[in-house]
């Protein structure tokens, strides 16, 4: 079923976390913590001290339903916006 969650609210909650500068760190291999909350985490890969460093977040508006898993799926993204050719997403070896 699609989640009945509020993404609008939920994109405004992080982007609150983001503005407090809240530390995340990996106390464990398997665990990340950001702030006072921590949870499981399969192999931590995290790229920021802090939420402060996190530029530009957003969640995508909708639910993205995968066919094939038959799950739907929240897209959050962060960084810049921008449109890019094939040229960009491809390396061709000439």
């Amino acid at each position: 079923e699609k989640p009945d969650i509020d993404l609008k609210a939920l994109e405004a909650r992080v982007k609150q976390i983001i503005d407090e500068d809240v530390a995340i760190v990996s106390p464990t291999k398997d665990k990340i913590k950001i702030g006072d909350w921590q949870m499981y985490c399969t192999g931590a890969r995290t790229h920021v001290k802090s939420t402060g460093e996190i530029t530009d977040f957003r969640i995508h508006a909708d639910y993205v339903y995968d066919p094939i898993w038959k799950e739907y799926m929240m897209i959050g993204m962060v960084g810049k916006k921008y449109l890019a050719g094939i040229e960009d997403m491809v390396y061709f070896d000439e």
